[in-house]
């Protein structure tokens, strides 16, 4: 028994049943340091009770009143970030917990009578440590936590880790799938890695507790993730398919509407070549009618100018045989009327070849100019069937068109 030591009344019950046990025990002497020392232990077992019992109650009320929000307990980081050294963190306040209990556990074996140096004092403060936090590797600050009181707090704040975390990156990665649905366009494999880095980094700002690098190791490694990036680029390749298939359309459609173009170009030149032949066989027609009129007409008048001649020379020749037969009337000699006979016959014969000569050079002009007339008919028909052939390559060149359109194929 230590000077200055103060008993309880427990600590009195315990020495006085211990010593009447040994005072009816033949075979044993009674001591009353004997009894004192089982009175000790008891206290000692009490006083550790207590402090486990201190413990828990100011755990329990400081975690509360740093994650409890509304009717839901928020996690709180393990340990404190050594950057923001302000944060409060489970093993924070486990320190803060334990200096209170280490503090009060000093009041309470005063009245044992120990002091610091004593060695049951250092044994009672080891037996405490060992309720409160049992390691893997005892002696290490840093070994794994695996017992003990605060074990249970850390096993807690673990599992509302997990579960906060697992709200967090859903919310996120729905928000994202909500935003990529339908997927925009031009949305490429670089977009979706941009994506899931700043997907990444929300998390890492708003997920809390120790659980926050599992938890999105985990989601990233599970099933979905993999299938919701094979998606997006499936969807990623399908649009650019469709891009290309959009351009190649385009470029199409260019090239049919160059197709029109000319088909319109060929419709139009063959339209006005149509119309040119037309008025150029309208201006032939016109020609060759005039041409026949005057030429009817000179033919007329040349004709009307030699009648006239061979009249005149018939009334010549009338005068010639009535002044002949005044002359014979009148006495004159046979050879003067001879004379005279012969003269006029000659120059009747002369004015005939003259005349039979010109009807044959007008023969021979009617002749040339029946021919030219030939010519003209032979290039008006010529005329007519280049017109018709024109005007059928229009109409095929039209009808290839609208096959060009439907199948897409180019006229040779």
């Amino acid at each position: 028994m230590t000077v200055g030591s103060k008993i309880t009344g427990d600590q009195l019950a315990t020495m006085l049943k211990d010593y009447v046990k040994a005072v009816n025990d033949p075979d044993t002497i009674p001591a009353v340091k004997s009894a004192w020392d089982a009175s000790v232990e008891l206290r000692c077992k009490k006083i550790l009770e207590d402090m486990v019992v201190k413990y828990n109650t100011d755990m329990t009320a400081a975690i509360e009143e740093a994650c409890l929000r509304g009717s839901e307990m928020d996690p709180m980081e393990e340990r404190s970030d050594p950057e923001n050294a302000t944060g409060t963190s489970l093993m924070s306040i486990h320190d803060t917990v334990m200096n209170n209990v280490r503090n009060e556990l000093n009041k309470q074996i005063r009245f044992l009578g120990w002091d610091k140096d004593n060695q049951d004092h250092s044994t009672l403060l080891f037996d405490l440590n060992e309720r409160m936090v049992k390691r893997d590797s005892q002696g290490q600050e840093n070994s794994n936590i695996v017992g003990g009181e605060l074990f249970r707090y850390i096993q807690k704040n673990r599992d509302r880790s997990r579960r906060y975390c697992d709200k967090v990156f859903k919310r996120l990665l729905d928000e994202l799938k909500k935003r990529l649905y339908p997927i925009p366009d031009g949305y490429t494999k670089e977009k979706l890695d941009a994506d899931m880095a700043q997907l990444k980094e929300s998390y890492s700002q708003q997920a809390i507790g120790p659980m926050k690098l599992d938890v999105l190791r985990e989601r990233l490694d599970s099933s979905d993730m993999p299938g919701f990036f094979q998606m997006c680029v499936q969807i990623e390749e399908l649009q650019r398919d469709v891009a290309k298939a959009k351009k190649k359309q385009e470029m199409s459609d260019l090239k049919l509407e160059k197709q029109s173009k000319e088909l319109q170009y060929l419709c139009d030149e063959s339209a006005r070549k149509e119309t040119k032949y037309k008025k150029d066989l309208e201006k032939v027609s016109q020609n060759h009618e005039t041409a026949l009129r005057k030429q009817k007409e000179e033919h007329d008048n040349e004709r009307r100018r030699l009648n006239g001649r061979i009249q005149d020379l018939e009334e010549t020749n009338h005068i010639n045989a009535a002044e002949r037969a005044k002359a014979e009337k009148e006495g004159a000699g046979a050879a003067v009327s001879a004379y005279l006979q012969g003269l006029a016959f000659r120059g009747s014969q002369i004015e005939i070849q003259r005349l039979s000569q010109e009807n044959k050079q007008l023969r021979t002009k009617l002749g040339i100019t029946q021919r030219d007339l030939n010519t003209q008919e032979e290039e008006l028909r010529g005329a007519r069937a280049e017109a018709n052939r024109n005007a059928q390559y229009a109409q095929d060149l039209k009808r290839r068109g609208v096959v060009g359109r439907l199948f897409n194929w180019e006229p040779n």
